[in-house]
């Protein structure tokens, strides 16, 4: 099979005599129903690079070849025209090019590296605020609260004179344990409690849930709100505050806390009214909350980067969030005609002219910074630093898109202050240390060379993660050092780690699913200060790809699968001689790893049961013993459910909550069963009947062979669904689902010094409410409404 490999202008052909259109009447293309294409969709996502670009095949093969969704960008070149091409798997050692860090000298240079046209304007000041949020309306929970004798809406609209719902108590479900209601002393306090679930310690991840131990923070999922409650006493638990979050459109994803400042990252999008033209922004927030009660909390500013959120982390009083975005292209037109011209008429342009008002180039990512005084509606975006300020790696092709990584001030005397660095590319993984920050990216071009030959061109061929270093300096200061290269793709942010100054990455490549499998994985240290290659561990679990990472100071455990689950013990004490300690191989295999003690002796594996084939079934749960790195093993094991269950935790790690001190262990789970007609028959793709859906909870002893002992089941969901959905377990109801609004997604254990006793609980969080019970008899002690559905008379 040869595959034909276009030129850049032979997969959107431009006219050569296609001139500049200073006013379109027109921007999108017909075909498109009028869409505005970014460069990913106007491309056909031809070009994509974390800092460099990649062919449109590139990525069609990396998806269908590898399957694996992280079509990432780290591009690295194209195939220099030639075709007939076929895919070689010959990973080289290294990338065939020099990589040095570059700035560019001025606007027409950044131009003429994107491969755009320069003269292209925007208005400036005509951007403004455009709603775009949807949300559904789940039957079940809605006539919980409004009438449904008419009908049920499929949808509401987020909008900003949507009236807050007042706190109620909540009508909850308790599976857990006997139903015994416990009591709480109003004495005392919370003396322990836990926080999220970060991959490093004093390296705070934004996450929706937060809590000081005496106030919870909530962004729901379903609402643009700010929920704070008061925590103590656990039987009293109520909200106190509900902050609409709709000025200047900004819909809420996490957040992170800093004493009586409260930073919100959410996405907002302006619109260009002259033109149609949309722009997607992330938009931070920054909140005075030092008074908590119904209207305390104050906004300070509103800070909008063009670009979508990837992550955010807090460390010592600057919040750093990394924003990734496309430098929007359009189809312009050589004539005012509303009509589109001729194909080969079409120009791709990297933004519109519009005419009157304040107008720029399109060079940057866009900025503007707002205060509750300002006007949206007219206060203008710029963009954000100058195109001699933008910094981008020599030696790679031409780049599609900007890494934003911004710096936020969060303490009493930095509150707001913020300063940034663009680089030209793309990220998608973070790792933070309290020094560095590093993003990541992956560049998928393996077509390397002709068919029946093992020569590769001078492009960089292969599949390469690079991973580009920024310095954290005094003040929020940010400073671009280097990038490193590994060859393959890495997992995700657990697959990075800096230790004792190394810089440690995982990472996998090759075709798990040919035949013969050509995958092999590696574990690779580079210097965190110099940049120079340490060592590295090549060749591990050939035919197979990384599941899982957790690297522990001098140890690292990786988890590879493709028939069975080994875990790797690697002793990277020493960085230039790392070696591989042990293996285990089991049934099933982790997806996430997590310590048990802070020795490191012991580890809790999440991720899925499989056969002996590798057919994947219900949720497990293990727990390996470590303490003999060179025999490591599978102490206990639990199975939760059979095939189609599974667990959020598996790949959201803020969905984990292991509270070392108590040995409690609790995360969400969609338990379902198989019939035993199913099992009978040993249908293979059979989806079992949904029969949990909450979180459940274990004490996790070390001591004991068990390791594992379900303390209790929490569920928001009324028991007269299931009740209604499962009668007949015989039917294959994988479809059928609970309300969005009712599957708990955070937990928060907490313990109390009241003088009757220390008590134990645990907060279970869904967007409709919040469920406090009792961990001594898993007894509910408060369901308190977070938000209500907007009821219409229809």
């Amino acid at each position: 099979m040869s595959l034909k490999m276009y030129e850049k202008t032979d997969c959107f052909p431009v006219s050569e005599t296609a001139k500049v259109v200073e006013s379109p009447n027109y921007v999108g293309d017909v075909e498109s129903g009028g869409h505005v294409a970014s460069p990913a969709q106007a491309r056909g996502f031809a070009r994509a690079g974390v800092f460099g670009t990649k062919t449109m095949m590139a990525i069609i093969g990396a998806v269908a070849v590898i399957g694996v969704g992280l079509g990432f960008g780290l591009g690295y070149g194209l195939n220099g025209g030639k075709e007939d091409l076929v895919s070689v798997w010959k990973q080289p050692d290294a990338p065939r090019r020099a990589l040095s860090l570059e700035s560019f000298d001025d606007c027409s240079d950044l131009f003429s590296q994107f491969g755009m046209e320069q003269g292209r304007l925007i208005n400036s000041q005509a951007m403004k605020p455009d709603f775009g949020y949807w949300y559904p309306t789940y039957e079940d929970d809605y006539c919980n609260f409004c009438n449904c004798s008419k009908e049920v809406p499929g949808w509401y609209y987020a909008v900003d004179d949507l009236a807050v719902a007042e706190a109620t108590d909540g009508g909850a479900s308790d599976t857990g344990g006997a139903g015994t209601q416990a009591k709480s002393s109003t004495e005392g306090g919370v003396e322990d409690y836990s926080q999220t679930n970060n991959q490093v310690e004093e390296v705070d991840e934004a996450d929706m849930v937060k809590t000081d131990g005496e106030y919870v923070y909530v962004l729901p999922r379903n609402r643009h709100e700010l929920i704070i409650a008061k925590a103590y006493p656990f039987t009293a638990v109520e909200v106190i505050s509900r902050t609409n979050l709709t000025k200047f459109n900004m819909d809420p994803r996490e957040m992170v806390i800093d004493e009586n400042t409260l930073l919100i990252i959410g996405s907002a999008r302006l619109k260009n009214e002259d033109v149609n033209l949309y722009l997607s922004m992330t938009s931070m927030q920054i909140w005075d909350i030092s008074v908590k009660t119904q209207g305390g909390p104050k906004m300070v500013k509103t800070i909008e980067t063009e670009g979508w959120y990837v992550s955010a982390r807090l460390i010592n009083s600057y919040a750093y969030v990394v924003i990734h975005s496309y430098p929007y292209f359009y189809w312009g037109f050589r004539s005012n005609d509303k009509k589109p011209g001729p194909k080969a008429s079409r120009s791709l342009l990297s933004s519109v002219a519009v005419g009157g008002g304040s107008v720029m180039h399109r060079s940057a990512p866009l900025f503007r910074e707002l205060t509750p005084q300002k006007d949206a509606n007219t206060e203008p975006v710029q963009p954000i630093v100058g195109c001699n300020q933008i910094t981008y790696v020599s030696g790679l092709d031409r780049f599609n898109g900007y890494v934003t990584v911004m710096s936020i001030g969060t303490g009493a005397s930095n509150r707001g202050s913020h300063k940034y660095k663009v680089h030209a590319g793309s990220g998608y993984e973070v790792y933070a240390s309290d020094q560095h920050i590093y993003i990541a990216a992956t560049n998928w071009n393996y077509f390397g060379a002709d068919q029946g030959s093992t020569d590769l061109p001078d492009e960089a061929a292969g599949i390469w993660t690079g991973v580009v270093q920024f310095e954290l300096k005094e003040e929020g200061e940010l400073e671009y050092k280097r990038v490193f290269t590994v060859p393959g793709s890495i997992i995700n942010q657990f697959a990075m780690d800096e230790h004792d100054g190394m810089f440690r990455i995982a990472s996998t490549w090759g075709q798990m699913w040919a035949s013969p499998p050509t995958s092999v994985s590696a574990v690779t240290i580079y210097d965190a200060t110099t940049g120079e290659k340490q060592g590295e561990v090549k060749g591990m679990a050939p035919g197979e790809r990384i599941y899982s990472c957790r690297f522990m100071g001098k140890k690292a455990h990786i988890v590879t699968f493709r028939q069975v689950d080994p875990l790797f013990v690697l002793d990277l004490s020493n960085p230039q001689d790392p070696k591989i300690d042990g293996e285990l191989k089991i049934p099933g295999f982790s997806e996430y790893l997590h310590p048990v003690d802070e020795a490191g002796q012991y580890l809790i594996g999440l991720g899925r049961d499989a056969d002996e084939d590798g057919n994947v079934k219900g949720v497990k749960l293990s727990l390996f013993d470590v303490s003999d790195p060179k025999q490591p093993q599978e102490q206990s094991t639990q199975i939760i459910g059979d095939r189609g269950s599974y667990t959020e935790a598996s790949y959201e790690h803020k969905a984990f909550l292991y509270h070392r001190e108590s040995g409690i262990l609790a995360f969400p789970v969609e338990e379902r069963l198989l019939t035993e007609q199913q099992k009978a028959t040993n249908a293979r793709w059979a989806t079992g009947h949904l029969n949990f859906v909450g979180t459940i909870i274990y004490d996790v002893n070390t001591n004991s062979n068990s390791g594992f002992t379900e303390r209790g089941r929490i569920s928001h969901v009324d028991p007269s669904w299931y009740e209604a959905n499962t009668a007949s377990k015989e039917e294959h109801n994988w479809w059928r689902s609970p309300p969005y609004t009712r599957r708990i997604y955070r937990q928060t254990y907490m313990k109390s010094n009241a003088a009757g006793g220390n008590q134990e609980v645990l907060f279970t969080f869904s967007d409709r409410q919040v469920q406090v019970h009792d961990l001594s008899n898993m007894g509910l002690l408060k369901a308190q409404n977070l938000t209500l559905p907007q009821c219409y008379d229809l």
